[in-house]
């Protein structure tokens, strides 16, 4: 059981090299989504990683259906202009 676990873990490990962003343009289209907070905003940070690596696993339900419009006004694409 324990090689199924560890290949797994290499797939993710091997697959899931960052994009390469234009970390201003990235920030400033979070800043545009997701409003300044003094808080930690997590949805905003899961954008991020959604956005800047090949694959993300994100928990939790959407608050207020954000999650869907925001994923329409990216276009749903991923930092490499791909289809996500």
């Amino acid at each position: 059981m324990w090689r199924n676990e560890l290949t797994v873990a290499r797939f993710f490990s091997e697959n899931n090299a960052p994009f390469v962003v234009d970390e201003a343009q990235l920030a400033a289209t979070l800043n545009a989504l997701f409003p300044v907070s003094d808080t930690i905003d997590w949805q905003k940070v899961a954008a991020a990683v959604a956005l800047t690596r090949r694959i993300s696993v994100i928990s939790g339900g959407p608050r207020h259906r954000e999650n869907h419009h925001r994923c329409e006004t990216t276009g749903g694409a991923g930092a490499d202009g791909g289809d996500g």
